[in-house]
């Protein structure tokens, strides 16, 4: 039976890294039907049993169906127990974590991720340690704990290094370059993001081709090169319909819509933004959910439809306040500060830019940061308060110069000039 199990599970991994998921998944199945069969596993059965729960599991996560991954994740975990397979019991310990991560349930999926470490480190299984401080690097990024995430990655990617994992030296590089885009270092993100591409395609890894592809479009778009951006896009979004990953393609649709929007193409924004968030519903990713959300938000802003507007921002917020998505929080409060400053509720404005500037210093995200208090100039200078103004005026100045935002940074001269004279005018 071992026999005919393993040829079954190599089928369907050849399957899946062709991107034939569906007949993936029915091999994995089939595999694991064969070895239900019996009642009494030697240990080699139980390894394949393993093998397969976990395989199917990773299926079923990349559809979205998070419930039923987690089922088979359980199930993998309960048999790595009996057997005494502490390798095994990291690796789903791992794989559970994902799960919640996904989910935006972060304290639980770090609990997981620690109890994988800590197996990882006692048993010498450098690979092991490698993948969970990665992941613990993304939950805490999530978190908006940039150091702290920083320095995970930093200890991951010497690992990788040392043990020659190619594949996850990639993931590793892809990641760090997050950190340093949040903090608006975005040449040295670039920079880590090529290196992460060139070696994804080296070693034929499309699922981090695509993430990579989909990371450098951001840049690119910060950058204002939006043609590049959505070449970029266009690639990454083919390759994740190609494997089947439906949180990769949601992502992605919600990037194409975000270039249409800058490009001024708000009715093909809104379609790409509805397609991606239909997707994020249906497979339950509350965090992409709350993006856009808040970036459907964004659409109905430029169209001036204020009060629809802030409904799909008091929808973000919520939901990224719930999930402990500190980045998105302030950017929603922000958002909804730019609502109520236009219909002239600037007190309201003034307090969520209040909030938002104390999340955006705690967790060092500079751009968010630039935003609120270019804001918060604005509100004050409508309340006439131009001293105060001015003052925070000077800050956002600062951000922007510290970002390298030319653009910015002569609109922003050009805003000073203007207030100095009117206070010359109102002297």
């Amino acid at each position: 039976m071992s026999k005919e199990v393993k040829e079954l599970i190599e089928k369907a991994e050849d399957l899946s890294s062709l991107g034939k998921t569906d007949d993936a998944l029915s091999f994995f199945i089939l595999a694991l039907n064969t070895l239900e069969k019996s009642n009494d596993l030697n240990s080699d059965q139980l390894s394949q049993k393993i093998l397969s729960l976990n395989n199917i599991s990773h299926l079923y996560r990349n559809a979205g169906d998070y419930d039923t991954a987690l089922q088979y994740l359980e199930q993998s975990l309960a048999i790595g127990l009996q057997i005494g397979d502490r390798q095994n019991e990291a690796t789903t310990l791992n794989n559970i974590s994902q799960i919640y991560s996904a989910k935006g349930n972060y304290d639980t999926a770090l609990r997981y991720l620690e109890q994988s470490l800590a197996i990882g480190q006692q048993i010498g299984d450098r690979q092991a340690e490698f993948s969970t401080l990665n992941n613990i690097a993304s939950v805490v990024y999530a978190k908006g704990d940039y150091d702290s995430a920083l320095r995970y990655l930093e200890q991951s990617l010497a690992i990788g290094q040392q043990i020659g994992d190619r594949q996850n030296e990639a993931t590793t590089l892809n990641n760090i370059s997050q950190i340093y885009s949040a903090k608006g270092d975005y040449n040295a993100a670039l920079q880590y993001l090529e290196r992460s591409l060139a070696i994804g395609q080296q070693i034929g890894d499309r699922q981090n081709e695509a993430t990579t592809l989909n990371n450098i479009a951001t840049i690119y778009s910060i950058k204002g090169d939006y043609d590049t951006a959505l070449r970029h896009l266009e690639q990454s979004l083919a390759i994740g319909r190609q494997i089947g990953d439906y949180q990769k393609e949601s992502k992605t649709l919600n990037n194409i819509a975000t270039i249409y929007y800058e490009k001024g193409d708000t009715e093909r924004a809104l379609k790409f933004f509805e397609h991606s968030l239909a997707i994020q519903q249906k497979i339950g990713n509350r965090t992409g959910e709350g993006a856009t959300l808040n970036n459907i938000g964004q659409v109905y802003t430029t169209l001036g439809n204020f009060e629809k507007a802030l409904k799909y921002f008091e929808q973000s917020h919520s939901i990224r306040l719930t999930i402990g998505d500190l980045q998105g929080v302030a950017n929603s409060l922000n958002n909804m500060s730019y609502l109520y400053l236009n219909m002239g509720v600037t007190e309201k404005a003034l307090s969520l830019l209040e909030e938002a500037i104390l999340i955006y210093e705690k967790i060092g995200y500079k751009y968010g940061l630039y935003q609120s208090y270019k804001l918060f100039t604005t509100a004050l200078f409508s309340l006439k308060e131009y001293s105060k103004g001015l003052s925070q005026f000077s800050r956002a100045e600062e951000l922007a110069q510290e970002l390298g935002l030319q653009n910015e940074l002569a609109e922003l001269k050009s805003v000073r000039n203007q207030i100095v004279h009117q206070i010359g005018i109102e002297k």
